[in-house]
C-alpha cells in the first residue's frame, strides 16, 4: 500500500461484497439479539440493508420506539454520506444497546437475494 492511502479504505474496485450484522444488547443480563444485516456493494458505495420489522419481540418499549427508527435513519445517511462511510462510523462509534459484527467477505451474484438469504440465515 502505497503513501497516503489509508489502511482498510482501498478504492472500491478492489473490494469484495461484505455485510455485517447489527445486534441489539437489551437489559443487562441478555443476550444479544442480531437485528439486521448490513450488504455494501464496493463498485456502487451502496448498502443494502434489512432489519426486523417487529421490535416488540426483542425489546422494551422505549427500546422498540428508538429501533423502529433506525432503519430509515441508516438509509438516509447512506445515501447523504456514502456506504463506506457510513459504515466506517458505525464501526467507530456502536458499542452499546446496537453492535456491529465485524466484516465478512460474502459471493454475490444479485445483491436483493444475497440480502434476503442473509437475512434468513442470520435473523429470523
Amino acid at each position: 500500500m502505497g503513501p497516503g492511502k489509508p489502511i482498510g479504505r482501498e478504492p472500491a474496485a478492489q473490494r469484495s461484497p461484505e455485510y455485517r450484522i447489527l445486534r441489539y444488547a437489551g437489559p443487562a443480563g441478555r443476550a444479544l439479539v442480531n437485528i439486521g444485516v448490513l450488504l455494501l456493494d464496493p463498485n456502487s458505495d451502496r448498502l443494502h440493508m434489512k432489519l426486523r420489522a417487529n421490535w416488540t419481540d426483542v425489546a422494551p418499549p422505549a427500546d422498540a420506539e428508538v429501533l423502529a427508527a433506525l432503519e430509515d435513519d441508516l438509509r438516509a445517511r447512506a445515501e447523504h454520506e456514502g456506504a463506506f462511510a457510513l459504515l466506517a462510523e458505525l464501526e467507530d462509534s456502536l458499542s452499546n444497546s446496537v453492535r456491529i459484527t465485524d466484516r465478512q467477505a460474502v459471493e454475490v451474484g444479485d445483491f436483493e437475494k444475497a440480502l434476503a438469504e442473509l437475512y434468513r440465515e442470520h435473523i429470523r
